[in-house]
């Protein structure tokens, strides 16, 4: 696994490499290319299930930073006074690739810009649909109170906001000629035999 004690550099495209190694079989790591043609060149990724993902919302985001010009030697106070005052968000430069990883498993979106030694942490978590309840049928005196529900992106949220690691893998794909249903297979890399996740990936399959 990639360093989490890495100093993240200026270079946006090394550093979207980075952490597409970092959260490589993870499914829920969303991705996005931020328009160049503002003067901003660089990237956005959160976790799916975790932030408000409504569509327009990042695409207001991106039309925002597209349409600015910043100054790279100031780019990252820049972004932040700019964000600050349009979203009803707070920002924090992040320096340290462990930081930044902790903070998008927690629900934050980075945002990545060439120029800007770090990424801008953008706090937009606690928006998922409907909190977590414990089951009326599984009644539990000790331990987590949490129960699954009839959603698969809930119940992959739950398990993020448990296990806050990249190791945490996620794999989706359709099964059923008819009924095309979604599932996933998610495991802890390095703990999970990887045999066993093989033979589970190729029955699914």
């Amino acid at each position: 696994m990639q360093a989490l004690d890495s100093a993240i550099s200026d270079n946006s495209e090394l550093e979207e490499r980075r952490f597409r190694t970092l959260f490589d079989r993870c499914d829920d790591a969303v991705f996005r290319s931020i328009d160049p043609s503002g003067g901003i060149k660089g990237f956005i990724v959160l976790m799916d299930g975790m932030v408000d993902y409504l569509k327009i919302e990042v695409e207001l985001l991106q039309t925002l930073l597209s349409s600015s010009r910043f100054d790279g030697g100031r780019m990252a106070v820049d972004l932040a006074k700019f964000l600050n005052g349009l979203l009803p968000v707070k920002c924090k430069l992040q320096t340290q690739v462990g930081q930044a990883t902790e903070a998008l498993l927690g629900g934050s979106l980075l945002l990545f810009a060439d120029g800007m030694r770090g990424c801008l942490q953008i706090d937009v978590s606690g928006l998922e649909t409907r909190s977590i309840e414990e089951p009326a049928s599984e009644p539990v005196i000790r331990g987590p109170r949490d129960g699954f529900t009839e959603s698969l992106r809930t119940n992959k949220t739950l398990l993020r906001r448990k296990l806050k690691t990249p190791d945490l893998k996620s794999e989706s794909c359709l099964v059923g000629d008819l009924s095309r249903t979604k599932v996933s297979l998610l495991y802890v890399e390095g703990i999970a035999q990887q045999k066993l996740v093989d033979e589970v990936r190729t029955r699914i399959g």
